[in-house]
Parts: structure tokens; C-alpha cells; sequence
């Protein structure tokens, strides 16, 4: 690698006049290794196959073998370009704050990563082979034959670069100033690719990782973990911003502030495609996380022991902004009416508003495992899939000890408050019934609101095929679950429940509010009237509403939900073009229910003093208040039922059967309830 650095500094003056500026460029050059053989290639080392940033062309099948392991990787240059200038009493400028000269410095900075990944190209096979680990970050394998791994354990990694720039600008004017400042961290992901014409095998002893990368078949992959975990995962990018501008008065008083601040991730999943079949197999766990496995034809994940799962990766932004504003106000309100009662008022001041909002984003992007011919997920242990989804256009196998189908909760937490006070003075001018008064006043109000909110929303999974077949040793459950079938659903456990999914939303408003205003007064009647007045008010509201949504079941066959024990439904929709059969000990079947709640306590005070005079011998003194209090409460609830719809419905339960759905059938319903002695 080599770096050409230049730098120039121009420096100008003249009487009260000055600008300096400098400025430096760093590029990087990367010089490649390129590799090129006609035929075969073979690399047998008793170390470390280790190739970085290396183009390498092979004709026919390349062997790489390293005792200690295998290594694929790239490298990153890096640019970067810095201007500064320092100025005063620049006067070829656009016009800011209606200022012509303006002084201070002025930044830029930008920085560039790029990476060089290496690439392998293979006419033929390629054909890895370690005692160790294959490690592959950001890098590319193209084989026109096919992949094979024959290894301890894989490591298939995405590697980032990142994208740099800052901006700020700092003035002064006679009599104002004007900041900006614009700051951006960008992070790009670079996953691995490995890419056969023919099959992709990857056999390890003790574990395959594939981390936001993908690998592509055209003749069927196999991904075997061995005593390991099989992870096909994702990766987060994160970004991050900052903008600020800040307007100033005289003597650099702040008159104006926007302040943004944001960090922002984005999954970024792995990919296992196949054009025939696909397989994963692990002795110990498989996990499928915000990543997609797809198979033209067939796709199986076999376990011997542990988990199968299939869920949702989670990504985690935030949000801050502060602003601050002041701006004048005036008011003027003048009414002629008759001669003898006309009035006018005026009203002058500042008004100072500051806010403030912080926002915590949790969001999910599911995983997605479909084939377009089966799908077979079998597990001894236990099988979860969690705001994500799984289907077939044929067949969808799922058998394990327990079956878990559950939503996801997308979460917004945010707190913003507002506070906004007034000063100002006023005057008014009357003479309401032929008796002229003058009245000068001065005051300060504020007011504060203060809102924390938090808002959770469900991401449900869904599994689709022709026939879809959930068996389980012990109990399945499901959560707002979305199931679609051309042909048949198929359930079969000890407890099935399908619970609904539930949205909530809590949020909590403080307000608070006070002030003091001080009022002079002289008329024909009373020479001279002073009035004070202190008030104030505040109060809280708490509010809750959720909201639940039954999951579905459509088919366009026959549906069987069968169970040794409880058959548990909340707002369930079934939809069947053949039979419904629920065959249970016990069937309860129960609406789903939304609730709005909200408690609210309001109050405020007021108290005022006041003395007039008429002929400055005697004093008139008075003194005034007033309270005041409101409780609200409110309770809101809805129910939504389920449905049992069929071209034949059949309920069967040994015990008990409960059923708060709406019941409709193209021919026969039989609902049996048989309690036991």
C-alpha cells in the first residue's frame, strides 16, 4: 500500500483583514495480489492458508489446505481530505443576519474507507480442507463447480467501512453570529459470498457461523454444524448524524438553536439460497436470525439436540433534538365602540420557547424460510419461530417437543417536553361610561409540558404451505399467529394455545403552568390603582390502551386442531373450506379484548393584592384567590370474537367446551361437550 499526502496553506491579509487557509488530501493506493492459473491450483501449507486482498483466477479446481487453518480476507484504504480557514472581516461572503463582514473559522473534514476483498474465481471445484477454522470476512468465492468445506469450524463474516464528514462553521457579525455544524458517520457492510454452478457442502466438526453474508446453489447446499451450532445470522450497520445551528445576537446571545442528534441501525440478514434442494443440520442448535433460507425445491432444518430458531433481529435507534427560539410579540386590540366607551390595548414582549425530544426505536426484521417445494423442521428439543415466517408451496412439516410461534414488539419510547414563558408589558386606554383610565401592566407567564410516551406493537409470524402439519410431544403455542394453507392445517399436541397478540400504548402529560403579573392604574374616579397577581396551575394524565388482535387460521381444505389436553383459543379466526375439527379435553374459547384507560387530576390557584388611592390620604386595600381541582377517570374496554367458520364445524371436547365466537357452517355443526363424572 502506498499514501500520497499533499497539503497547502494560503495565507491573505490587509489592514483589518485576514483569511487563512489550509489544507491537506491523504490517499491510499492498495496494490493487489492477482493470481492467475490456467489449470488446477493447489495450496498445501502446514500453517495458515491466509490470502488477503488477493485476486486469484484459477481455471480448474483450486484446493486450499492449511493445516492451522484457512483464512480469506480483504484490506482497506483510506482517503481523507481536511480544509480549515480562519478569517476576519471577510466581506466576499453571501449575506447572513443582514451582515456584511463576518469573523471566525470555518472546517471541513471527510473520510473515505474502501475495501478490497478477495475474490476467488474457479473454473471447477473449490475445495477447502483444516483441521481448523475456514474464515471468510467480506470475502467472494465463484465457483463454476462446486464448494466444499471439509473443516473444524466455519466463519463466514461481514466486515464494514466507514464513511466520515464534518462540517463546522463558526461566525461572528457586529451585532449577531451564525454557527452550523454538520457531522455524519456512515457504516456500510461487505458480507461473504460463496457461489456454486454446482452444489455448496459445507461439513464442520464443531460449528458453521454465516454472518450477513449469503451462498448461492445451483445444484443444493448443505450446511452440516456437526457437534456445533449451525447460526445463519445478522449483522447491524449503524449510522450516525449531528445537526446544529445556532443564530446569535448581539453580544453572542443565543436567538435561535436547532440541535439534532441520531444513531441509527439496520440488519442487515444472511442469505443461504438454493435452485434444488437445501439442507442445515446441526447435533446441537440451529438458529435462523432476521435471515432468509430459500430452496426452488426443498428445505429441511434437522436437529439432533437443542433449539430450533427462527426469529426476528432486533435493531435499536435513537433520536435527540433540542431547539430554543425567542421571538417578540405584539398585541393590539382597539374597539371605538361609542364616544363614551371606547377602549384600546397594547401589548409588547418576548416570548422564549424551548423543547426538547428523545426517541428510543426497537424495531424487527424478520427471518423468512421458504421452499417451493417442502418444508421439514424437526427438532428433539424445541422449535421457536419468532416474529418471523416459514413456508412451502408444498408441504410444512414442523415436529419438535414444544412449538412456539410468537410475535415480535416493534417498541417507541419517547419523552419530549415544551416550556414556553412570556414577558412583556402592556397598556390600555378606556373610557367606558364617559370615565377615561389609563392602566399599565407587566408580567411573566411559563409553562411546562412534559410527555413520556411509549408505544409497543406486535410483529406476528405467519407460516404458509399447501399442507401445513405443527405436531408436538407436549404443547404448541401461538401468538396472533397468521397461518394460510391451500390444502390442510394439521395441529396436534398435548395443549394448543392460541393466545392473541397485543399492541399497548402508555403515555404520561405533566403540565405545569404559573405566573406574576403586576398592573397600575388611574382614572377619574380612584387617582392611582395597583394590582398583583400570582397564579398558577398544573397536572398530571396517565393514559393506557391496548389492543389485541386474535391470530388466524385459513384453509383451503380441512382444519384439525387436536389435543390430549386444553385447546385454548382468544379471538381466533378459522376459516376452512372443509372441515373444522377441534378435538380437545377441554375447548375454551374467549374474545380478544382491547381497554383504553386514562386518570387525570387538574388543579390551580390564584391569589391577587390590590390598593387604590383617590386622594392619597386613605388606602383601599383588597385581596382576592380563588382554587380549583378536576379528577377525571375513564374505562373503556371492547371485545372482538373469533370465528369457527367451515363447510362443516365440529367441536368435540371430553369435558368442557366454552365457546364466545361466532359459529357458521356451509352444512352440519355438532358441538359435544361430555363432562366426566
Amino acid at each position: 500500500m502506498t499514501r500520497n499526502v499533499k497539503s497547502s496553506t494560503l495565507n491573505k491579509s490587509k489592514a483589518l483583514w485576514h483569511n487563512n487557509t489550509s489544507s491537506s488530501e491523504s490517499d491510499e493506493t492498495l496494490h493487489t495480489t492477482d493470481i492467475k492459473v490456467g489449470q488446477q491450483a493447489n495450496f498445501n501449507v502446514g500453517g495458515k492458508v491466509d490470502l488477503k486482498a488477493v485476486q486469484l483466477d484459477v481455471g480448474d479446481t483450486l484446493t486450499l489446505k492449511g493445516v492451522q487453518g484457512v483464512k480469506l480476507q480483504g484490506d482497506v484504504s483510506r482517503d481523507s481530505q481536511r480544509t480549515s480557514a480562519d478569517f476576519k472581516n471577510e466581506t466576499k461572503v453571501q449575506k447572513v443576519n443582514n451582515q456584511l463582514l463576518k469573523t471566525g473559522h470555518s472546517k471541513k473534514e471527510f473520510d473515505l474507507e474502501t475495501l478490497h476483498a478477495t475474490q476467488i474465481k474457479a473454473g471447477g471445484d473449490v475445495i477447502v480442507q483444516s483441521e481448523q477454522a475456514l474464515e471468510t470476512y467480506g470475502a467472494k468465492v465463484h465457483a463454476k463447480g462446486n464448494v466444499l468445506t471439509q473443516v473444524n469450524n466455519v466463519k463466514l463474516d461481514a466486515v464494514s467501512t466507514t464513511d466520515k464528514s464534518n462540517v463546522d462553521d463558526k461566525a461572528r457579525f457586529f451585532g449577531g453570529a451564525d454557527e452550523g455544524l454538520n457531522r455524519l458517520v456512515d457504516q456500510t457492510l461487505h458480507g461473504s459470498a460463496l457461489v456454486a454452478g454446482g452444489t455448496v457442502i459445507l461439513e464442520a466438526k464443531k460449528g458453521v457461523n454465516v454472518r450477513g453474508s449469503s451462498i448461492k446453489a445451483a445444484e443444493g447446499a448443505l450446511v452440516n454444524a456437526g457437534a456445533g451450532k449451525a447460526n445463519i445470522t445478522h449483522v447491524n450497520a449503524t449510522d450516525q448524524s449531528e445537526n446544529r445551528k445556532r443564530i446569535g445576537t448581539i453580544f453572542n446571545i443565543t436567538k435561535k438553536l436547532d440541535h439534532t442528534q441520531s444513531t441509527e441501525q439496520t440488519a442487515v440478514g444472511s442469505t443461504l439460497h438454493s435452485d434444488v434442494d437445501l439442507v442445515v443440520m446441526s447435533d446441537r442448535e440451529i438458529n435462523v436470525l432476521g435471515s432468509k433460507i430459500l430452496a426452488a425445491r426443498n428445505v429441511e432444518l434437522t436437529l439432533t439436540n437443542g433449539n430450533v430458531n427462527i426469529a426476528a433481529a432486533k435493531t435499536n435507534s435513537q433520536h435527540t433534538s433540542n431547539t430554543f427560539d425567542i421571538k417578540p410579540f405584539a398585541k393590539v386590540d382597539a374597539d371605538k365602540g361609542q364616544l363614551l366607551d371606547a377602549n384600546a390595548k397594547v401589548g409588547v414582549g418576548l416570548s422564549f420557547v424551548k423543547g426538547s425530544q428523545t426517541s428510543h426505536l426497537t424495531q424487527h426484521a424478520g427471518s423468512d424460510v421458504q421452499a417451493g417445494g417442502n418444508l421439514k423442521v424437526s427438532s428433539q428439543n424445541n422449535v421457536n419461530v419468532h416474529g418471523s415466517t416459514i413456508g412451502a408451496k408444498g408441504d410444512v412439516d414442523v415436529s419438535a417437543k414444544n412449538i412456539n410461534v410468537t410475535a415480535a414488539q416493534d417498541t417507541n419510547a419517547t419523552v419530549s417536553s415544551k416550556r414556553v414563558t412570556d414577558i412583556g408589558i402592556g397598556g390600555s386606554v378606556s373610557a367606558g361610561g364617559g370615565t377615561p383610565k389609563v392602566t399599565v401592566s407587566a408580567g411573566i407567564t411559563s409553562g411546562k409540558t412534559t410527555v413520556d410516551s411509549k408505544a409497543q406493537t406486535a410483529k406476528v409470524s405467519g407460516v404458509n404451505g399447501g399442507n401445513v402439519n405443527l405436531t408436538a410431544e407436549n404443547n404448541i403455542k401461538h401468538e396472533g399467529t397468521k397461518i394460510q394453507a391451500t390444502g390442510n392445517v394439521n395441529q396436534t399436541a398435548k395443549q394448543i394455545t392460541n393466545a392473541a397478540a397485543t399492541d399497548t400504548v402508555d403515555a404520561t402529560t405533566v403540565e405545569h403552568k404559573g405566573g406574576i403579573s403586576v398592573e397600575l392604574g388611574a382614572s377619574a374616579s380612584k387617582a392611582v390603582s395597583l394590582k398583583g397577581t400570582i397564579h398558577g396551575s398544573g397536572g398530571t394524565t396517565v393514559s393506557n390502551s391496548t389492543s389485541q388482535a386474535g391470530g388466524s387460521v385459513q384453509a383451503g381444505g380441512d382444519v384439525n386442531v387436536v389435543a390430549s389436553g386444553k385447546v385454548t383459543d382468544v379471538g381466533t379466526k378459522y376459516d376452512s373450506n372443509g372441515t373444522l375439527n377441534i378435538n380437545a379435553k377441554d375447548y375454551v374459547n374467549t374474545a380478544a379484548v382491547s381497554t383504553n384507560k386514562h386518570v387525570s387530576n387538574k388543579g390551580g390557584a390564584e391569589i391577587s393584592v390590590g390598593a387604590s388611592t383617590s386622594d392619597f390620604a386613605s388606602i383601599d386595600l383588597s385581596i382576592a384567590g380563588k382554587m380549583s381541582y378536576n379528577h377525571e377517570k375513564g374505562n373503556k374496554s371492547e371485545s372482538t370474537k373469533g370465528t369457527l367458520n367451515g363447510n362443516n364445524v365440529v367441536v368435540n371436547a371430553a369435558n368442557t367446551a366454552s365457546i364466545a365466537a361466532d359459529v357458521k357452517a356451509q352444512n352440519d355443526v355438532n358441538i359435544t361437550a361430555v363432562p366426566t363424572a
